[in-house]
């Protein structure tokens, strides 16, 4: 391995956009919207665990774990809306 330092010229930084995934514009979607719960039906398990950590991954970053559940079971991935938590400031 070898380490430069202080060089002299940076190469052009790659312009990177990041693309919001279909999973999570419809979360996205379904906040927005009056439904309780929604279902995302794959074809294979292995494509739905991905997807459901990727799903899961949004919602941590999100900060969205009051406002919606999660969970995977079989090749579907099951979202609900949570209650609001009622009260207020004192």
């Amino acid at each position: 391995m070898k380490i430069l330092y202080d060089l002299a010229s940076l190469p052009e930084r790659p312009v990177t956009r990041a693309r919001k995934s279909e999973e999570t514009t419809a979360i996205i979607g379904f906040l927005a919207s009056q439904k309780k719960n929604m279902c995302f039906e794959y074809d294979t398990e292995e494509e739905c665990l991905k997807r459901y950590k990727s799903a899961r991954a949004y919602r941590r970053t999100a900060k969205l774990q009051e406002a919606i559940d999660l969970f995977r079971k079989g090749n579907r991935v099951y979202i609900i809306r949570l209650p609001r938590k009622k009260g207020g400031r004192s």
